[in-house]
């Protein structure tokens, strides 16, 4: 999945695409009133059923998003899996999400 959008600034306000139009502010104002982004996920799994009462599966994620010509990635990992108890069809299961590096465009903290 890969999206591409263009933002605009006016007057200090961005008039972004979707849910944020006209509500974020331009603390920037060095650089240019427009911007470029995208954002791409590729997502592989895989699970198997290891015993009658016992199912295994992992995840892979990769991760690349992008702001002008500042980007970043990230690989990260998910694994889970699901016991059948054998009490009236109950199951109980666990999941580890996100295992992998935080994404960083700039050494720097928000505002």
């Amino acid at each position: 999945m890969q999206r591409t959008d263009r933002a605009r600034c006016s007057e200090g306000r961005i008039q972004s695409p979707g849910f944020l139009q006209g509500i974020a502010k331009q603390y920037d104002t060095n650089t240019s009133a427009t911007y470029d982004y995208s954002d791409f996920a590729f997502l592989l799994g895989y699970a198997n059923q290891v015993t009658d009462k016992l199912s295994l599966g992992a995840g892979l994620k990769v991760i690349r998003e992008s702001i002008d010509k500042v980007g970043a990635s990230s690989v990260a990992f998910d694994f889970g899996g699901i016991y059948r108890i054998g009490f009236h069809g109950a199951s109980v299961g666990a999941r580890i999400s996100n295992i992998g590096k935080d994404m960083k465009f700039i050494a720097a903290g928000a505002p």
